[in-house]
């Protein structure tokens, strides 16, 4: 009798360890799933965050954009014609600003907004007042090729302005990317190249030529986010990383805002084909 009962205690015994260990495992589930959607949030939102102190002397908004750039560790993607479009010179000495009030406060009364995506990229963009109807989305391919050996870039990145999301070219260098309508600018880089503004226009495939630039590669640094020249290789994947950067510069942010407005009017001819 005293061993069917000490048996039937082990099985209680057993069970209940069994019960309990199975709930420490869910709960420690349920807290690795939760961390992997907040920690992003919180990456994105402390570099908003951070204190800066900033001077602009009657300097256009495009450069100011530049000093904040250079000061807060972030990349400006905005259309130049929109830029143009703010006639205000900004004149301050802002000290000890989180990133995000100094962006706010050049924003004030210029029609602009701005948001945060894909790590430390900010899109600066029209404010679109609501419709009653929302305008119809729709899907465009295309191809991103090398301008002088006409070859096909892997992995070029392609960011629809209107939305921010983010594709990449696949090894032939196609690619397909969902934007709002006609109007919707893609921004498209790539490490090597001098980065291209286009406008989606109505053909549903677009033929995407990148010149090679230099400027993007040289003097290029080590440091916590950025590769040196050294790396080209790419990780042990092959992928040559799109985040490998001039330090503290964007490739967009290289160029002069005015060529790449040309660059949007170039190719409205060659996307509408």
């Amino acid at each position: 009798m005293l061993t069917t009962i000490s048996a039937q205690l082990l099985v209680t015994d057993l069970l209940f360890l069994n019960r309990k260990r199975m709930k420490e495992k869910i709960l420690h589930g349920c807290m690795w799933v939760l961390l992997c959607f907040t920690l992003p949030a919180m990456a994105q939102e402390s570099f908003l965050q951070k204190k800066i102190s900033i001077s602009f002397r009657n300097e256009p908004i495009a450069k100011c954009f530049m000093t904040v750039q250079q000061k807060g560790g972030i990349t400006f993607f905005y259309n130049p014609a929109d830029m143009k479009a703010v006639e205000k010179k900004y004149t301050a000495d802002l000290n000890n600003k989180t990133v995000a009030e100094v962006i706010t406060w050049l924003l004030q009364n210029t029609g602009l907004e701005f948001e945060a995506v894909d790590g430390r990229k900010v899109v600066v963009r029209k404010i679109i007042i609501k419709q009653s109807t929302a305008p119809r989305k729709r899907t465009i391919s295309g191809m991103v090729t090398d301008a002088t050996k006409n070859s096909p870039i892997a992995r070029a990145e392609i960011m629809a302005q209107s939305t921010g999301s983010v594709v990449m070219a696949d090894e032939s260098g196609r690619f397909s990317v969902e934007v709002k309508d006609t109007t919707d600018v893609l921004v498209i880089y790539y490490v090597g190249y001098a980065t291209k503004m286009i406008k989606a226009g109505s053909a549903p495939v677009l033929s995407v030529q990148l010149k090679p630039d230099s400027k993007t590669l040289s003097g290029v640094t080590v440091d916590a986010r950025r590769r040196s020249n050294a790396d080209d290789a790419g990780p042990a994947d092959g992928r040559a990383h799109p985040s490998a950067r001039q330090a503290g510069q964007h490739p967009r942010s290289s160029r002069d805002p005015e060529r790449l407005a040309d660059d949007v009017a170039d190719d409205d001819a060659q996307g509408d084909r």
